[in-house]
């Protein structure tokens, strides 16, 4: 597939998704237990960072779709500097119209893929939210991973910059498929505006897993919930049509103990720059 032929393909999709969602929490992620987890976990690496800061961090949402993480951010760090950055017309001008007359965020129109558009070494707090997955060639997916690392501030006196991915891999999804296997369920496939990374993929010399003693972030923390939505849920009610945001799943997989298995496609990464 040629980079024209993808571009149209994520372009109309979230084209449709601005027209459908505009400013909803739920837009570009319809289930609301993994939107919430997903926006707990992201407050909490911010919240750690900040707590070691003598000086305002810039933070920046690249991929920030409709500026909702961007907007629970500012609300909640209010003395940062945040800056989002969007492709998609449709969503950046919902981000756009989002934060009119707030004067510590700024939303601007930039694609990952190039490298002008990500500030070099200005970042302190990257976060990149089911963003690499839309970039349907391998190649780009390196490419933008590159410039986001550049975009990080490089070590100054021990603190640089800080990123946390939540991304989709092919493994954890290969087995969450051989769960569902043993119940005679379909397969599930990446969405068609997806491409799964490998499980290398963020093996990058600029980069270092984030360290810290007072935050702990695994990178499996939805697998129970995926198995209890994608597996449990969908083995219990199969032949029906499948349901989000089922009371079934928000019970159990607030009962259960979280991040057992590695049965989430879905994936949290924190790192810090190297050099």
């Amino acid at each position: 597939m040629t980079r024209e032929s993808y571009e149209n393909v994520i372009a109309e999709h979230y084209r449709k998704v601005a027209e459908e969602q505009g400013d909803s929490p739920c837009s570009t992620m319809a289930d609301q237990s993994i939107r919430r987890m997903e926006t707990e976990a992201i407050c909490g690496f911010v919240a750690d960072i900040l707590s070691r800061a003598d000086r305002k961090l810039v933070i920046a949402d690249v991929g920030c779709g409709n500026g909702y993480t961007l907007e629970v951010l500012s609300k909640a760090f209010p003395g940062q500097i945040f800056l989002g950055l969007e492709k998609t017309p449709e969503l950046f001008a919902i981000a756009r119209k989002r934060f009119e007359g707030a004067d510590n965020v700024r939303v601007v129109s930039g694609d990952i893929r190039n490298e002008a558009d990500v500030p070099e070494g200005g970042i302190d707090i990257l976060l990149c939210q089911r963003v690499l997955i839309n970039l349907l060639d391998a190649g780009d997916q390196q490419k933008a991973l590159n410039n986001l690392v550049n975009g990080l501030r490089k070590p100054e006196g021990g603190q640089g910059g800080h990123a946390l991915f939540i991304e989709s891999f092919n493994s954890s999804l290969a087995n969450l498929n051989e769960a569902r296997s043993e119940f005679d369920l379909d397969p599930i496939a990446p969405a068609h505006h997806n491409q799964y990374l490998a499980d290398d993929y963020f093996d990058h010399p600029g980069l270092r897993p984030y360290a810290s003693e007072t935050f702990d972030l695994p990178s499996n923390l939805l697998s129970t919930y995926y198995f209890t939505a994608r597996v449990l849920h969908a083995m219990l009610t199969k032949g029906k049509d499948f349901k989000r945001n089922s009371e079934f799943v928000k019970f159990f997989s607030a009962a259960l103990a979280p991040a057992v298995g590695d049965y989430s496609p879905l994936k949290f990464f924190a790192f810090s720059r190297k050099s």
